[in-house]
């Protein structure tokens, strides 16, 4: 990869902002056609890959992802989260929902482009929400798990108890 993932994340986090005010220029978003020629090149085909997956994930999932981060938000208002700041948000959450990457490196990532942004206190905020969002993710996983184990077929339990004691 010739550019890096924090570029990709920028990428993908202003191009949410600009379908948040127009959502019409999907299209041209996905295909990244706002970035120049020189900017894609730099990219490389893996990055723009990324960048692609981030926005058209957040966009097909997007009241799925606002919901995570609106249960998350302490005493505040979804709708007063400026979009710069709602975009971010909203591309860490995928990612680290959807995607699977590892939710230290997304947080770290995201704290550090809100304050080149908007500064230190967009900073914490975002790390705030975006442990939120983690910590409560893998509370889903574990209730999901747990259940999984509980619908286990309590007859095959029995049987590789009783395999195991015929065995022994």
């Amino acid at each position: 990869m010739t550019g890096s993932k924090r570029k990709a994340r920028i990428y993908a986090m202003q191009a949410l902002f600009a379908y948040d005010t127009e959502p019409s220029q999907r299209e041209s978003l996905l295909s990244l056609g706002w970035l120049s020629d020189i900017q894609q090149e730099k990219l490389g085909e893996d990055l723009r890959f990324f960048i692609a997956s981030l926005i058209e994930g957040c966009i097909a999932n997007l009241a799925e992802i606002d919901a995570i981060v609106i249960k998350n938000l302490n005493n505040w208002d979804f709708s007063r989260i400026n979009g710069v700041t709602r975009s971010l948000l909203r591309t860490a959450t995928y990612e680290v929902h959807k995607l699977n990457t590892p939710p230290s490196i997304v947080v770290k990532e995201a704290a550090a482009i809100a304050k080149e942004y908007e500064g230190e206190d967009a900073a914490k905020f975002v790390q705030g929400v975006l442990n939120g969002v983690w910590n409560s993710l893998c509370e889903q996983r574990e209730a999901q798990d747990e259940q999984a184990d509980a619908d286990e077929d309590p007859q095959e339990r029995g049987t590789e108890g009783a395999d195991s004691e015929a065995i022994s």
